[in-house]
């Protein structure tokens, strides 16, 4: 694919792409990364490892390296309170219109977030991560980009208690 530098394989959604969910270890994983890694060496992108954790990746590469805000509605950890996992997988082509729409959705989901002009009581994302909707302007303005109801400059912001159940889903 055009314009790809790096890509991560998360074993879990591409177990889900295949249909089978959660089997990690069933042999179509193997047999989908190795097509996936021929493909790459194929158009002349180097295949690697990376021995890391979830933490590492989302805050020293995707948010210290990309400084992308929406990044936070498309990485999920399964929890109530987390953003929804996207039904399909993120694309170049795709990726500013399907980072827009799980920002949309999560803000005006009022089981994540309860908004109204004068008051918004918001997901602890935006409390524990406020420095990444903020470098552009105020949380309100970022959260006003995306939100169904417009909100006052003046409205009084508190934070939802986060929920870190499974979501059962």
């Amino acid at each position: 694919v055009k314009d790809i530098d790096i890509i991560f394989v998360g074993l879990f959604d591409l177990s889900k792409e295949l249909n089978i969910p959660g089997e990690i270890e069933n042999p179509k994983i193997l047999d989908a990364l190795k097509l996936i890694a021929k493909k790459c060496q194929d158009n002349g992108i180097y295949v690697g490892t990376i021995a890391t954790n979830l933490n590492q990746i989302e805050h020293e590469i995707l948010r210290k390296q990309f400084n992308e805000p929406r990044i936070h509605f498309a990485i999920v950890c399964a929890s109530v309170s987390c953003p929804k996992l996207r039904n399909e997988a993120y694309v170049p082509e795709k990726l500013n219109d399907q980072l827009n729409d799980q920002v949309k959705e999560f803000i005006n989901d009022s089981s994540k977030n309860i908004i109204s002009e004068n008051s918004v009581k918001l997901s602890q994302i935006f409390n524990w991560f406020k420095s990444d909707f903020t470098k552009k302007g105020s949380l309100i303005d970022f959260l006003n980009r995306y939100s169904k109801v417009k909100i006052s400059p003046k409205a009084k912001i508190s934070y939802l208690k986060y929920n870190w159940n499974l979501n059962g889903k």
